[in-house]
């Protein structure tokens, strides 16, 4: 991992508050980042500039890409949608299923649901950060 992420602190240092890195045994939770294989899971938390955080995030998830991370649902990230889909495989069919199943008339969908979740045509990622004024993100 650390060649991977080596000579990327002039990327992050106007951006990164905390870098966190967690050993996350797997899990049989298809959605999960860890469905399936033990992971190393990077979390951050941000400074709360969206636009820089972008660009980071877009440097970081290309140097992660030999080790085919999986974003967490919840945190941010800035992989597109086809390549999301790609890497949780046959369960964002299934997932797609259980929505239709359970809630057939998209009354809980929204867009980040519909953008990631739809196989189709992607369309560029447009989360916004909330909360406190910082933003967490893991893959």
């Amino acid at each position: 991992l650390k060649p991977h992420l080596a000579g990327l602190y002039e990327t992050f240092k106007d951006v990164l508050i905390i870098a966190e890195v967690r050993v996350v045994a797997a899990d049989d939770l298809w959605m999960s980042p860890m469905y399936k294989r033990a992971s190393a899971a990077l979390h951050f938390t941000w400074v709360a500039d969206e636009e820089a955080v972008r660009v980071v995030l877009l440097v970081l998830e290309r140097a992660l890409a030999p080790f085919d991370p999986r974003p967490h649902w919840a945190k941010l990230f800035a992989m597109p949608p086809n390549e999301v889909r790609l890497r949780y495989k046959d369960k964002v069919m299934k997932m797609n299923r259980w929505f239709h199943s359970a809630d057939p008339h998209g009354k809980f969908h929204n867009a980040f649901v519909d953008r990631y979740m739809k196989w189709g045509k992607s369309r560029s990622p447009a989360k916004k950060t909330a909360g406190s004024g910082h933003s967490h993100s893991e893959l």
